[in-house]
């Protein structure tokens, strides 16, 4: 179920989209599943497939950090950090679990998400 709600802030209106979930908590959707189906398919699996992805700034200033490395300065661009850890033989990617999402309300709230931007 999907609802506006209009807000008024001085001068200006905003819309906002409001998407209900398909999936209550104490809900037994969805309603063509047998129970053990709905077990089953609750939670996000693993693929048992890879994608490699760049690693996060945070993540290499951590394996900066574990590897005894002091950096020059205070503040790096991400491309300044992949290439200073290059040098010094850190890895900048890692090996990233793919899932396929179950049927859960979060699995919902990222479609509205996906939906909405």
């Amino acid at each position: 179920m999907y609802y506006v709600v209009i807000e008024v802030a001085g001068s200006h209106c905003i819309a906002r989209l409001i998407v209900d979930s398909v999936f209550m908590e104490d809900d037994d959707s969805p309603f063509w599943m047998t129970p053990e189906e709905r077990l089953l398919n609750k939670n996000d699996r693993l693929t048992g497939e890879t994608k490699e992805t760049d690693k996060q700034r945070s993540q290499t200033l951590k394996n900066i950090a574990q590897a005894g490395l002091q950096l020059p300065r205070r503040r790096f661009s991400v491309k300044d950090l992949r290439r200073f850890t290059s040098q010094h033989g850190i890895a900048t990617t890692y090996q990233k679990q793919l899932k396929e999402p179950g049927n859960t309300i979060e699995r919902v709230r990222r479609a509205a998400r996906r939906q909405r931007s």
